[in-house]
């Protein structure tokens, strides 16, 4: 029951009451009062009725809300009038009797019956229910009617027609919560049957949801998705149905185009489907891949292209943090195992580390003696001075030989200290 209050002018309450409401007089009587009662039956509560009437609309409007959504006492202003709004007499709604059936679990049909009555109630689930904690709630509504709310389970049991490409079965369900599962087998009402996979029932949100793997090879046709990384990315192979093992071609960008993909079927057990997995790839021995390289303290990422087995990539002595070595590089070669650093020969020296050739000229007795030999001189800085032990063979092995740097000529032997006579060239 909807009640009306009017203060100052009741002229407009009126019109709220339908044209076929009856009223007494004791009823009419109050409504040329300063604090009239109106009492509206609870099946108007859309009020729809009040459309047509001056004034009348706006408080119409304003008690679907308020009807709608069951606030507190509210109150309208429509001019000089003023209007409150409230629920009354809620108590003097009576349900009937009401009985229902419904599969909770069990497997079998259970009886529930909720007495007449009014407000609102809760019986226990009965005993197999899929969610034994559960409840069922009940409520009198305005309209006299039970409004029954079953937590007793998530997705109710139910038939569904389930149809694939023209052929169509019945699938019965059972009772289930949510993130259960029903599975059943790929047989339809024609007598088609798939050697694989199955037809499958998932119970998410309170509602069934349907999909299926049905299939006459272990693996369906579908996607692969294989990351060759760099400039070629990731690219997306349609592989046929089919099982066993299957070979694809290179992207005309890779290494070497004229290699091959191979793909499998894998994991499909007995009468499931698998799915298509990467085997292996000649299009290039080594993936494109970023590197971390550190040297000195100094550090940067190098993006490595796809490479075939051994071949190398040298790239400059530039760091991250603005460090620019003057000579040297960074190299990186491509092994079995992907790419490795073979060689870090970054520096700033004036005079690099280098293999010097000796050439050897002494007298030793009365016999003339020439040989030669290598020598490995450390990088240096312009004006720094080396002194090495003489090769093997010299009249002299406990002297030394001085090499100096200097930024014109580089390394400089200046100083032979292997014996009398003893003439070195570098």
């Amino acid at each position: 029951v909807l009640v009306a209050r009017a203060g100052r002018s009741s002229e407009t309450v009126a019109s709220i009451l339908p044209a076929h409401a009856a009223m007494s007089e004791d009823t009419h009587s109050l409504l040329q009062g300063d604090e009239a009662v109106v009492a509206v039956p609870a099946q108007q509560r859309t009020l729809r009725w009040l459309l047509g009437a001056a004034g009348a609309s706006i408080v119409g409007a304003a008690a679907i809300m308020w009807c709608e959504r069951q606030t507190e006492p509210v109150g309208i202003e429509v001019g000089a009038k003023h209007f409150t709004l409230q629920r009354a007499l809620d108590d003097d709604v009576t349900c009937a009797a009401l009985e229902f059936e419904k599969d909770f679990g069990n497997g079998a049909m259970t009886k529930v019956s909720i007495p007449a009555g009014s407000g609102k109630g809760e019986k226990e689930c009965p005993e197999g229910s899929k969610n034994p904690d559960g409840k069922i709630l009940y409520q009198c509504t305005a309209q006299g009617k039970w409004s029954v709310v079953n937590r007793c389970f998530s997705c109710p049991a139910k038939t569904e027609l389930y149809e694939l490409a023209g052929k169509s079965r019945s699938v019965v369900l059972k009772p289930a919560l949510n993130g259960d599962v029903q599975k059943e087998p790929c047989q339809f009402s024609d007598g088609t049957h798939f050697k694989r996979g199955h037809i499958k029932y998932s119970c998410q949100h309170n509602k069934w949801f349907s999909s299926d793997t049905c299939s006459n090879t272990a693996c369906k046709a579908g996607t692969l998705g294989i990351n060759f990384y760099g400039g070629i990315g990731k690219v997306s192979y349609q592989v046929s149905e089919g099982e066993g093992d299957v070979e694809l071609n290179c992207p005309s960008s890779a290494v070497d185009p004229h290699g091959k993909v191979h793909v499998k079927c894998g994991g499909a057990a007995e009468g499931e489907l698998g799915e298509w997995v990467f085997l292996s790839q000649t299009c290039q021995d080594c993936n494109p891949s970023a590197i971390n390289v550190t040297f000195d303290g100094h550090s940067k990422t190098l993006m490595l292209g796809g490479g075939q087995l051994n071949s190398l990539h040298p790239s400059p002595c530039i760091f991250s943090d603005g460090k620019r070595y003057k000579r040297g590089k960074i190299v990186h070669q491509c092994t079995a195992d992907g790419w490795q650093a073979v060689q870090a020969s970054c520096n700033d020296w004036d005079c690099p580390a280098q293999l010097v050739d000796l050439n050897l000229a002494y007298t030793l007795g009365k016999q003339e003696v020439t040989g030669k030999t290598h020598m490995k001189i450390r990088g240096a800085m312009a004006g720094t001075q080396h002194e090495y032990p003489c090769p093997e063979g010299t009249p002299d092995r406990s002297g030394h030989l001085t090499f100096s740097c200097s930024m014109e000529v580089g390394w400089r032997l200046t100083k032979a200290q292997c014996g009398n006579g003893i003439q070195v060239a570098v």
